[in-house]
């Protein structure tokens, strides 16, 4: 009776750690593609084709991505597409926020989460 309960602890303890570890680097590749597209922005000087590749780079790994430009006249505007961009001489700076599903199937856990950063 002992070997069987700790059998079923040891495979408790594996699928809930594969679980959690699965959600945990669903993180860190979101982590690092924010991280990314932020870098690529900053450097380019926020160009619409380095951002259209930004967008279409979220979207192959399933993500969302969404710049809230600041432009020199104190306005905001918000893009949800690189073609929306007409003028990177007009932006300051840009909020980032790249929204990701995190989920961890053995507890049903799903739920989106926004990373959120400045390209200045």
């Amino acid at each position: 009776m002992k070997t069987f309960l700790g059998v079923f602890l040891i495979m408790f303890m594996v699928v809930t750690s594969s679980g959690v570890l699965s959600g945990f680097m669903t993180v860190v590749e979101a982590q690092n593609l924010h991280a990314q597209i932020i870098n690529e922005l900053e450097d380019s000087d926020y160009d619409s084709s380095v951002a259209q590749t930004c967008f279409e780079n979220a979207s192959k790994a399933g993500d969302t991505l969404e710049l809230k430009l600041y432009l020199t006249d104190n306005s905001i505007r918000t893009v949800t597409d690189a073609s929306q961009i007409t003028s990177s001489d007009d932006i300051e700076k840009a909020r980032v926020e790249l929204k990701f599903n995190y989920a961890v199937a053995f507890f049903g856990i799903k739920q989106e989460h926004v990373l959120s950063g400045y390209a200045l």
